[in-house]
């Protein structure tokens, strides 16, 4: 149930994200410069390298995996797992990046995320025998929205 209200407090920024990954995308295409961040990971310059990118790309996997756990898509479980664990790198990678400039840092992030992951790895045997249903379809014999 935690999760189901922390996904649906997550889907109008996983929305905005994904346009803000679009526009990171399009930049890298055409050469832009621009800023990209996700946490403390900050990069400025031209939006082709791989960092913009793989933060554009980070963003993507988010915004499918709210959408996907949400609307009970037989994958959903997997892509929540995926999202989860790139998020537990970016995590690492901003404390490895501040630990090298001498500062200590400890990402808030961690106290939603292990707990997130403990959970979807609970779920294996009910979701892949009955994903989730969504929050769209009505319930038999009821009315539909």
């Amino acid at each position: 149930m935690w999760i189901r209200v922390l996904l649906w407090i997550l889907v109008l920024p996983g929305a905005l994200v994904g346009v803000l990954a679009g526009f990171l995308l399009v930049g890298a295409v055409y050469g832009w410069e621009g800023s990209a961040r996700l946490g403390r990971l900050h990069y400025v310059g031209s939006l082709r390298s791989p960092m913009p990118i793989g933060i554009a790309a980070a963003f993507v996997i988010f915004a499918y995996a709210v959408m996907a756990l949400l609307w009970g898509r037989k994958e959903g479980r997997r892509v929540g797992l995926v999202a989860g664990y790139v998020e537990i790198a970016a995590c690492l990678a901003s404390m490895a990046t501040e630990l090298k400039a001498g500062r200590l840092y400890l990402p808030l992030d961690l106290l939603l995320v292990v707990p997130f992951l403990i959970k979807l790895h609970a779920l294996k045997r009910k979701w892949e025998a009955e994903p989730n249903p969504s929050p769209l379809t009505a319930p038999e014999g009821g009315a539909s929205a």
